[in-house]
């Protein structure tokens, strides 16, 4: 996306996944399962589903065990999962206090191995 789309909040040429999740039996690459990669400082988009859960373990099993899942985040026993593109992220200083850390779900065949 360019920088001008962006700052006049032109979502047409946004990012979209190019490569496809694997859900059921096609759950793994290789035996590699879909992950997720964390950034952080992000202010949280609004679309969201919430839900009280105990842990961020709880809150990443909820949303790789549903396939429409593709990014969540977790704070103060409060779990987001986003479904769907992810529209107008932004990343905020490291100190801000409205900065969250956003897990966004990555196909297993992104997932670089440790043996690579």
């Amino acid at each position: 996306m360019l920088r001008q789309d962006w700052n006049s909040k032109d979502s047409s040429g946004r990012f979209t996944r190019e490569t496809k999740l694997h859900c059921g039996n096609n759950a793994s690459v290789n035996g590699v399962e879909d992950r997720f990669v964390e950034i952080s400082s992000m202010l949280l988009p609004e679309n969201k589903q919430s839900e009280q859960v105990e842990n961020i373990a709880m809150c990443e099993s909820i949303c790789y065990n549903n396939y429409s899942c593709t990014a969540y985040a977790y704070d103060n026993n409060q779990c987001s999962i986003w479904s769907g593109n992810l529209l107008n992220l932004q990343q905020v200083g490291i100190g801000d206090e409205r900065g969250r850390s956003l897990y966004i779900r990555l196909a297993a065949s992104e997932v670089r191995s440790s043996k690579n």
